[in-house]
């Protein structure tokens, strides 16, 4: 292993979000293959619903397929910002698991759309791809304001909505059938849901349990529990007992204070 090889491994696991790094680095190999005569990787990759029953991985490959340099690298930007962010909060495996959720969502969607309206689109390319996890980051960001360009100043819910905009032009106007390109908003649908709720419920169906009884439960607190809780630490302990004597002259002055409050009058 050379030493570039050692220091690409270092950073890639370093980085936090290796998983982005690794999406965006496929999209910019495809992206090379394709420019140097991979043909083959269009067919092979981009969702095209006239065709997708046939090629169902592509409900899966296509935001990893990028053959426009500009695409390419304002996708990766993008995704180096707000998937990075996503996986640095979430974890590498959730994120995969919801980057490839959404987008197969949006996929499903447009290909149910297109046979019902009569017409044929495509998906692809990390620009598409990076849509739903956009939503999913404004929606847990709300109250973020973005510099776009390091000019304009976007707060995050109307950064979703001109995302969802990106989405929907360019499946749908751009490819002559406006109303086709609502149907890939189904991934941005559930990309707020789990924003908004979903990866709570996840975690609770996740979530860790303890055994009481031979029956897994909850591992919960009460205010009972926290009131006999005690300091681990010699020095906790040392303070928890002058802050307790110290309450208790505090009460012993005062009952003594209400004992001697002056002469009674007769």
């Amino acid at each position: 292993m050379t030493n570039f090889q050692r220091q690409a491994g270092r950073y890639f696991h370093s980085s936090g979000s290796p998983a982005t790094i690794a999406i965006i680095a496929i999209n910019a190999l495809t992206f090379l293959i394709f420019a140097f005569g991979g043909q083959f990787l269009a067919h092979a990759m981009v969702l095209v619903t006239a065709g997708g029953l046939s090629r169902p991985w592509t409900f899966l490959t296509w935001p990893l397929f990028s053959p426009e340099p500009v695409g390419l690298l304002f996708g990766a930007i993008w995704a180096i910002w707000c998937l990075g962010s996503l996986e640095r909060s979430w974890g590498t495996t959730s994120l995969v698991v919801f980057y490839l959720a959404v987008n197969t969502i949006a996929a499903i969607s447009m290909f149910v759309g297109s046979s019902i309206l009569g017409v044929s689109g495509s998906l692809l390319g990390i620009m598409a791809g990076v849509a739903a996890p956009t939503v999913a980051w404004a929606t847990i960001n709300k109250r973020e304001v973005v510099m776009m360009m390091g000019v304009a100043p976007i707060p995050a819910p109307w950064l979703a909505i001109i995302t969802m905009v990106f989405l929907w032009y360019w499946a749908g106007p751009s490819q002559g059938s406006p109303v086709l390109g609502f149907f890939p908003l189904a991934g941005c649908a559930a990309a707020y849901w789990y924003a908004n709720r979903g990866r709570f419920v996840v975690r609770g169906w996740t979530g860790r349990r303890t055994r009481t009884s031979g029956k897994g439960k909850l591992r919960m607190t009460t205010l009972e529990n926290v009131e006999g809780l005690q300091p681990k630490s010699p020095l906790a302990k040392l303070k928890a007992r002058q802050e307790q004597r110290k309450l208790e002259d505090l009460w012993r002055r005062s009952t003594s204070d209400d004992h001697d409050d002056g002469p009674t009058r007769r």
